[in-house]
């Protein structure tokens, strides 16, 4: 017996092998296409979860992330605008410039609903959902003008408050300069009063011992005239009067003499 060719079926079982790792890969793909938009559907769960577990625990930031991210996923789904709209017209309750800001998106959200959507009864309800979106939007608007515009008027009172009080300071100042010099001068008045009695007083002295001096003619001259000639005789005599031991001396001299020898 001769042995066998090696190669007698080496074209059919290339053949075979060909069909079997086409037949794989066809099967390879047919999963994957399958697998694919079960992937985006996980994908889009995830993000909506995440999104409404964060908008109920007011991460409202956080919320809007997960839901921009699944509307990429979904873009045909409008009910994700609805609920980015939400998400804005509940952002910040204590901010009024910026809750103005998240109200505007929110309204946005609205239109870009009811621009997209064919669902007539749901478009219904959206509409007035946005209508009272606006309607805040507006009054929130108007009240952060008023407060501006209080707050302008505040500035303008302050000013002109201050303003009149640097003019009312002015004013004091003139007066207190005002006084002062009227003060100086009431003093000045007072010193020229003082002077003026002192004048008249002297004037009055002055005319009283010129009366005075008059008085004495003649009998007063008389009296000052004689006074006058008693002290000039009275210093006459105690120059010409002998002293007492001057006495003395002469009497012991004559006492002497009569002594006999």
């Amino acid at each position: 017996m001769r042995p066998g060719n090696p190669f007698r079926y080496s074209s059919s079982g290339l053949i075979g092998a060909m069909l079997l790792i086409t037949a794989f890969l066809c099967t390879l793909v047919a999963g994957c296409s399958k697998k694919e938009p079960k992937s985006r559907k996980e994908k889009y769960a995830r993000h909506y979860n995440l999104g409404i577990e964060a908008y109920k625990a007011g991460k409202f930031d956080k919320a809007i992330d997960n839901f921009e991210k699944a509307l990429e996923v979904e873009k045909g789904n409008y009910d994700l605008y609805l609920m980015l709209a939400t998400v804005y017209e509940d952002r910040y309750r204590d901010d009024d410039v910026r809750k103005l800001e998240a109200l505007k998106q929110a309204v946005n959200y609205y239109q870009m609903f009811l621009d997209r959507s064919d669902d007539a009864e749901k478009k219904r309800r959206v509409k007035k959902w946005a209508e009272n979106c606006k309607r805040e939007f507006i009054a929130l608007d108007e009240r952060i003008e008023s407060r501006e515009l209080d707050t302008e008027e505040a500035t303008d009172r302050e000013k002109t408050v201050e303003e009149t009080k640097a003019r009312i300071d002015k004013i004091y100042d003139r007066i207190d300069a005002i006084y002062e010099r009227k003060l100086n001068r009431m003093a000045l008045e007072a010193k020229i009063e003082k002077l003026e009695l002192d004048k008249k007083k002297l004037a009055a002295s002055v005319d009283d011992g010129a009366e005075d001096r008059s008085r004495l003619s003649p009998f007063g001259w008389v009296i000052l005239g004689t006074l006058g000639a008693v002290v000039l005789a009275l210093i006459y005599a105690l120059r010409h009067t002998p002293s007492v031991t001057s006495v003395a001396g002469k009497a012991g001299e004559t006492k002497t003499r009569t002594i006999p020898a």
